[in-house]
């Protein structure tokens, strides 16, 4: 019989702003202060696809980081973003995974998807890249 499924979620999250504070030249924030740095890394949305078998339960799952970066005047430039972007990506992307759960495995880690885009107000430009990372995990019993 196979045990109890528990939700991966919490640790994993935890783990990526254990790996990513201070170790990426912006600040992580897992929830936004009101008056945050820039650039800076934002921990966001999940996607979670049941990848249970007979045997063992794991799942699929999807965490998106948000890379901001605000520049005020006509004149920005992506650069930062794009260096934060390859920075998190050596991080989260090592192989083996660079996880230490309890209770889990984090068997692959890999990027999903890269988005850019741009907001434009009447007192700043605000550049952004999204970052959705691919993880399949199985659980330890």
């Amino acid at each position: 019989m196979k045990p109890a499924k528990r939700d991966i979620k919490t640790q994993l999250q935890t783990a990526y702003f254990s790996l990513l504070n201070g170790n990426v030249s912006a600040p992580v924030y897992d929830a936004k202060p009101t008056k945050p740095e820039y650039p800076h890394v934002g921990i966001g949305e999940w996607t979670k696809l049941d990848g249970s078998d007979k045997s063992s339960q794991g799942d699929e799952l999807t965490l998106t980081l948000t890379l901001v970066d605000r520049f005020t005047g006509p004149s920005y430039t992506r650069a930062r973003l794009y260096s934060l972007s390859n920075e998190i990506q050596q991080i989260i992307c090592q192989t083996p995974a660079p996880f230490d759960l309890e209770g889990f495995n984090v068997i692959t880690s890999v990027l999903d998807n890269e988005a850019t885009g741009r907001q434009l107000t009447d007192t700043h430009i605000e550049l952004f890249t999204a970052l959705r990372f691919r993880h399949t995990t199985q659980q330890i019993d």
